[in-house]
C-alpha cells in the first residue's frame, strides 16, 4: 500500500510543478499532441512502456489510449499490483489530463536517471495511465470554453455525463447484503454490467478494462472543486447528510484521501 500510495501522490507533486522537469510545456494539448506525447515517452523509455487502446473508441472515433509503465510491460505478474489513473472524464476538466502526461514523462526520465524510488515503483507496480476518457468533450470544450461556455464539453458527443454512466455498484452491494451469496462477487457485477446495453462506448471501454485487469487501486482526476471521493458514494437511506456509508476498505481510503489532500491542500486536512 505504501508503494501504491506513492503512485497516487506523484500526481500531487506534478500539480505543484516541483518534480515534473520532463521538458513538456505546461499548456493544453489537443488529441494529436496528446498522442504524440505518449509516443515520445514510449520511444524514450521503450523497455518500461507500452501503448495500447481500450476496446472502443469515443463516439467520434478518437482512440482511448493508455500508457502502461512496468518493468515487464504487457504482462500481469502475480503479486505485482496494478494501478490506473484516469483523466478528463469530464471533457472540460483538463488539469488531470495534463497531470497524467507530465507524470508519464517524469516517471520515464527519473527511471532513466536512476532514481531509486521511481525504479522500485516501476519494477514492483504495473501502472496504467489514461490521460483522457472523453476526447470528444475536450475537443468541444477547447473551442467553446474560449467563448465563455465553460460547461460545454463536460459530456461526451452524445451529451451523456460519462461519470454518471457506470453501473450502480453501490446499490448492487447493498441489495446483496440480505442474500446468502457473496454480494460483491465478480460474476454478479459482470451480469449487471452486461445489462447496460445503452452504456456509452467510452464507459463500456472503461468497464471492460476494469474487468480485464485486476486493478487494486485507481484514481480519477477531476477539476473545479476541492473533493476527494471514495467508496461508498451512495447511502442506503438516500440521505447522505445523515449517514456515513463506509466501505469494507474505509480505513485505507481515508488514509489515501488524507495523504493526497495533505500534499496538495494542507489546509483542508481538518475536513476528514
Amino acid at each position: 500500500m505504501v508503494t501504491l500510495g506513492k503512485v497516487l501522490l506523484l500526481a500531487c507533486c506534478c500539480f505543484g510543478f516541483a518534480c515534473c522537469r520532463d521538458g513538456l510545456e505546461f499548456r493544453h494539448h489537443n488529441q494529436a499532441e496528446l498522442e504524440q506525447v505518449l509516443l515520445d515517452v514510449a520511444e524514450k523509455c521503450p523497455n518500461i512502456t507500452r501503448i495500447y487502446q481500450l476496446e472502443n473508441p469515443s463516439v467520434m472515433g478518437a482512440p482511448l489510449l493508455v500508457l502502461e509503465m512496468s518493468d515487464n510491460p504487457g504482462v500481469h505478474e502475480p503479486l505485482e499490483p496494478e494501478f490506473k489513473y484516469v483523466g478528463n472524464i469530464h471533457g472540460n476538466e483538463v488539469v488531470g489530463r495534463e497531470l497524467i502526461l507530465h507524470l508519464a514523462g517524469y516517471l520515464c526520465d527519473e527511471y532513466q536517471n536512476g532514481n531509486k524510488e521511481i525504479r522500485r515503483l516501476i519494477d514492483t507496480t504495473r501502472i496504467h495511465l489514461l490521460p483522457t476518457a472523453n476526447p470528444d468533450g475536450y475537443a468541444l470544450a477547447a473551442v467553446e470554453g474560449s467563448k465563455g461556455q465553460w460547461l460545454d464539453g463536460r459530456t461526451n458527443a452524445n451529451n451523456v455525463d460519462l461519470n454518471r454512466d457506470f453501473p450502480d455498484l453501490n446499490q448492487l452491494s447493498y441489495s446483496g447484503e440480505s442474500e446468502e451469496a457473496n454480494p460483491n462477487s465478480y460474476q454478479k457485477m459482470l451480469q449487471v454490467a452486461n445489462q447496460f446495453s445503452q452504456m456509452q462506448p467510452e464507459t463500456l471501454s472503461i468497464v471492460t478494462w476494469i474487468f480485464d485487469n485486476p486493478f487494486v487501486l485507481s484514481g480519477s482526476l477531476h477539476g473545479g472543486d476541492l473533493v476527494v471521493n471514495y467508496p461508498y458514494d451512495e447511502s442506503r437511506s438516500g440521505k447522505p447528510s445523515e449517514e456515513y456509508t463506509s466501505s469494507p476498505d474505509d480505513v485505507t481510503f481515508r488514509q489515501l484521501a488524507i495523504a493526497y489532500v495533505g500534499s496538495t491542500h494542507p489546509g483542508a486536512r481538518g475536513a476528514f
